[in-house]
C-alpha cells in the first residue's frame, strides 16, 4: 500500500475538471474513479483499417482534505476494440493511454462497426462507437514512425511505415514528403507497403513533419499527414570518475543555449529512495559511498515547459564503488630508464590500467597519461623519461563496461629514487 504523500501526488496527476491545488485540512475529500475513451481517427483500406484511439482512468475529487488510507488504486479495468459486421465478430485488447494498429484481414465492400468497451460485472459497456465502409478509395496512412538517438546524441535516424491505397482512379504517383529542421527530402513511394529510412539526420529541437502525397496529373494531394516531436537535443555531455574510492565526481559541459533550466544529478542506492544534487556547478562531488554497493546514476535537465515543469533523462548508469583491492605498485630506476611494475586483485575485471603524471611548471598543468602493458599477472611500463621530482604521480584503473569509469588508487607525490 503506497503511502498517503504517494497517493494525493498519483490522484492529483490524474485530476480532471477542477483546480489541482487542494489545501489539506482535517476533512476527508471523496472521490470517484471512471474510464473514457474515443476514436482519435480511423483510416480505412479495401482489406484493412488503421485505428488510432485513447483510453483514459479518470480520478475526480470532491471537496478537500485528506485521502483516505484505504483509498483504492486504479484497477485498470480490461478496455476492449470490438470489431463486428454481418459475418465477423472478434475483439482486440487495449491499454490506458494512446493505442494504435491495423486491424486485418477485413472482408472488401463491407460495413463493419468498431466499438470501445469496458467491462464491468454484467458484461460490456460501449465508450465509443464509429461506422465505416471497406470502399475501394484513395488512402494513405503513416502507421509508425520510430527514432534511434538520445538526448546527447547529435544525430538521429527515423524509420516509418507508409501503406498508400489507390482508389477508383489510380494515383500517377506517390510521395512523402519528411521536413525536421534543416532536412527537407521528398521520397517516391509505391502503392501498398513503404518502409523508408532517414540515417543520422542533425539532431534538433524541432518538430517532424511527414506529408503524403498523390499526385493526379498536375494536381497534388495531400492524403495524410503525421506531426511528432521527437526526443530532445541538449548539447552537453558528461565524465564520472572516482578520485577516491568513496568519492563520485560528475564533470560536465552544459547546453546554455537552447534550453534555459537546472541540471540535476538523483543517486540512489540499492532500493533506497534517490536523493538529488543540484549541479550549482559544472563538477559536483559525492562522497561517503559505501565501497561494494550498488548505485543508480541519473543526470536530468529539468525546465520550464508550457507552464509546467518538465525533466529529460540525459543519461543514466549503474554505478558500483568498488572495495579497496589489494595491489602493489612499484617503481624502479636504472641509468637510463624508469619502469613501473603493477600486481593486482585479479577479481577485478579491469579495461584499462594507466599512470597519470601532472607537473607545474610557472602554474601550468602538464599532464601525461600512459598506459600499462599486462603481462601474465603483472602489468608493466617502460618510462623513456624520468619522472620530475615533486610531479604528482596517480593510479588510475577502468574496469570493464558497464563500470567504465576511471578509478584512482594511489595518489603520490614522487620523491625520486626506487619506491614500492
Amino acid at each position: 500500500m503506497a503511502n498517503k504523500a504517494d497517493k494525493v501526488k498519483k490522484l492529483m496527476g490524474n485530476f480532471v475538471g477542477a483546480s489541482a491545488s487542494v489545501a489539506v485540512i482535517a476533512t476527508v475529500a471523496s472521490f470517484s474513479i471512471s474510464v473514457e475513451a474515443n476514436f482519435i481517427d480511423v483510416t480505412v483500406f479495401q482489406n484493412k483499417a488503421f485505428y488510432q484511439l485513447e483510453v483514459r482512468e479518470i480520478v475526480e475529487i470532491e471537496g478537500s482534505g485528506e485521502i483516505p488510507e484505504d483509498t483504492p488504486e486504479p484497477v485498470n479495468t480490461p478496455v476492449r476494440l470490438r470489431v463486428q459486421n454481418q459475418w465477423d465478430d472478434f475483439s482486440l485488447p487495449l491499454i490506458y493511454g494512446y493505442n494504435e494498429g491495423f486491424i486485418e484481414p477485413l472482408r472488401a465492400d463491407q460495413q463493419y462497426t468498431l466499438t470501445i468497451e469496458l467491462q464491468q460485472t454484467v458484461g460490456w459497456t460501449s465508450l465509443d462507437t464509429i461506422i465505416f465502409d471497406t470502399d475501394p478509395e484513395t488512402a494513405a496512412v503513416i502507421s509508425t514512425i520510430e527514432e534511434t538517438t538520445s538526448p546527447l546524441n547529435p544525430l538521429i535516424s527515423f524509420d516509418m511505415d507508409i501503406f498508400t491505397q489507390d482508389g477508383g482512379v489510380p494515383a500517377d504517383a506517390w510521395y512523402a514528403d519528411i521536413i525536421y529542421g534543416q532536412v527537407n527530402e521528398r521520397t517516391l513511394l509505391s502503392v501498398g507497403e513503404n518502409a523508408l529510412s532517414f540515417p543520422d539526420l542533425p539532431h534538433v529541437n524541432d518538430d517532424l513533419s511527414v506529408d503524403v502525397i498523390a499526385v493526379f496529373g498536375e494536381e497534388e494531394r495531400s492524403i495524410t499527414s503525421r506531426v511528432v516531436r521527437p526526443t530532445e537535443y541538449v548539447n552537453a555531455s558528461l565524465d564520472l570518475s572516482f578520485p577516491s574510492l568513496s568519492t563520485l565526481r560528475v564533470d560536465t559541459v552544459q547546453d546554455n543555449g537552447f534550453f534555459q533550466g537546472e541540471y540535476i544529478v538523483r543517486l540512489n542506492e540499492d532500493a533506497t529512495p534517490p536523493v538529488e544534487y543540484p549541479m550549482t556547478n559544472t563538477t559536483l562531488d559525492i562522497s561517503d559511498l559505501t565501497q561494494g554497493g550498488t548505485y543508480h546514476f541519473e543526470w536530468l535537465l529539468r525546465y520550464s515547459f508550457q507552464g509546467a515543469s518538465k525533466d529529460v533523462l540525459l543519461h543514466e548508469q549503474t554505478i558500483l564503488p568498488i572495495v579497496t583491492p589489494l595491489y602493489v605498485l612499484s617503481i624502479f630506476d636504472d641509468e637510463t630508464t624508469q619502469s613501473v611494475e603493477l600486481t593486482i586483485d585479479n577479481d577485478l575485471d579491469l579495461d584499462k590500467v594507466e599512470l597519470i603524471i601532472e607537473t607545474t611548471e610557472a602554474t601550468i598543468l602538464t599532464m601525461e597519461r600512459i598506459s600499462f602493458t599486462q603481462d601474465a599477472s603483472y602489468y608493466t611500463l617502460t618510462l623513456t623519461e624520468r619522472i620530475p621530482l615533486q610531479a604528482t604521480v596517480k593510479l588510475v584503473i577502468t574496469q570493464a563496461a558497464p563500470y567504465d569509469y576511471p578509478i584512482t588508487l594511489q595518489t603520490l607525490v614522487f620523491q625520486g629514487g626506487q619506491s614500492r
